[in-house]
């Protein structure tokens, strides 16, 4: 009888173990499954974010590009302005040589 008792016991322990066992792995399963979770959802908002800033800059780039041809075409009236203001200076200056 002693013996069987000996054996139930070490049955029963070994059961008890084995179950706190599978309890604590399922619980430490379930937290790092919301870490895991967690940190995938800040590096997606992080992408979104950069994504917009992204957006935003081609915007930019954009309205920079439309105010440098419009330079352009100002610096192309400007020279032609120039070109006949110094005619005319030219033309002045023989007139009031001759």
């Amino acid at each position: 009888m002693s013996i069987e008792l000996t054996l139930l016991i070490s049955v029963v322990s070994v059961g008890v173990a084995v179950y706190s066992a599978f309890i604590t792995g399922s619980r430490n399963s379930r937290k790092d499954h919301k870490e895991e979770a967690h940190q995938t959802a800040v590096i997606l908002e992080k992408l979104a974010n950069i994504s917009l800033g992204i957006a935003e800059l081609k915007e930019d780039l954009s309205v920079l590009k439309d105010e440098q041809g419009n330079l352009k075409v100002e610096v192309a009236e400007l020279k032609a302005s120039v070109k006949q203001a110094h005619k005319r200076i030219d033309e002045l200056m023989r007139e009031g040589q001759s």
